[in-house]
């Protein structure tokens, strides 16, 4: 039986660790890009808190910066209590024709954004410059 020795090329493992580290950092930032295109707009505060996280060498997060964004995910139940106003006489928003002494919750209904950012298809692959392209 012969014996086999296998030597490693420093280089050449460095050369694929870098593409794998870039390769993921590039899919992250396109998850969080689509994420910020079909989160709900008010205000704009939520968009602004999405960003990626490089948690270690080969793992990033996307993270949402709110406390809400999980209601704004998932929705929310009817709630049974009810809505007064706490600095003014009476209840308005826009769209409701007089104000009002007071509402029950009405609930919230979801509006997702990350999960179908993070389940979109992706086609990945190297340019020859030595990039990352990630195309939807």
């Amino acid at each position: 039986m012969a014996r086999v020795k296998i030597k490693h090329h420093l280089a050449g493992h460095e050369a694929i660790a870098l593409r794998v580290r870039n390769m993921g950092a590039a899919v992250a930032e396109a998850v969080a890009e689509d994420a910020r295109d079909m989160a709900p707009i008010d205000t704009g505060f939520l968009v602004s808190t999405i960003h990626v996280v490089q948690v270690s060498t080969y793992k990033w997060h996307v993270r949402v910066g709110t406390d809400y964004w999980s209601h704004m995910e998932y929705g929310t139940l009817k709630k049974n209590y009810v809505i007064r106003p706490r600095l003014k006489k009476a209840l308005w928003w826009r769209g409701l024709d007089n104000p009002v002494s007071e509402v029950t919750h009405p609930g919230l209904r979801p509006r997702p954004f990350m999960r179908p950012a993070v389940y979109q298809k992706r086609y990945i692959w190297y340019t020859p410059t030595g990039g990352v392209a990630v195309v939807t």
